[in-house]
């Protein structure tokens, strides 16, 4: 049998100068309309968490909002060390209470917690670049893919 090479080759730039200027811009400048749509999407979820209508999928947008502020909180972008733990914790209770109840239901603490998470990840969304998305991101999928990610209680609704 042939030995597996660990060679991977590196992704290759289409246009290495768009590349330069798009990610020296920030990322609302220029996609405007991603932004919005991205905006719409995660208050739906988190207003359905509040009416108590939450389904799998509001609570996965959830935690993606929490995967991307952990990740740009370890590559030093925005802080927020206490805010992004108690979101974290409000996640893992409002997970653990949903086998007991059949629903996603959050109290009003946790409410508050991701509130505020939603409000660091939408002022935070302003004022990055592309380019710091982009690091956030690998970031994230490569801490998911290695399993030092925090593993939520399995839900079934």
């Amino acid at each position: 049998m042939r030995k597996r090479s660990k060679y991977k080759p590196k992704d290759r730039l289409l246009d290495p100068l768009g590349y330069v200027v798009e990610n020296s811009k920030g990322l609302a400048e220029q996609h405007k309309q991603y932004v919005l749509e991205l905006k719409i999407k995660n208050h739906a979820a988190m207003l359905a968490l509040t009416q108590g209508k939450a389904q799998t999928k509001d609570v996965d947008c959830i935690v993606q909002i929490y995967n991307i502020m952990d990740a740009f909180r370890m590559l030093g972008i925005g802080g927020l060390e206490d805010e992004i733990h108690q979101a974290k914790e409000a996640i893992f209770e409002i997970c653990r209470r949903t086998p007991k109840t059949g629903k996603f239901i959050a109290t009003g603490i946790e409410i508050k917690a991701l509130n505020t998470l939603m409000e660091y990840h939408d002022e935070l969304i302003e004022h990055i670049t592309v380019k710091q998305l982009d690091e956030a991101i690998k970031l994230a999928r490569k801490i998911i893919r290695s399993g030092k990610a925090n593993k939520l209680p399995e839900v079934q609704t």
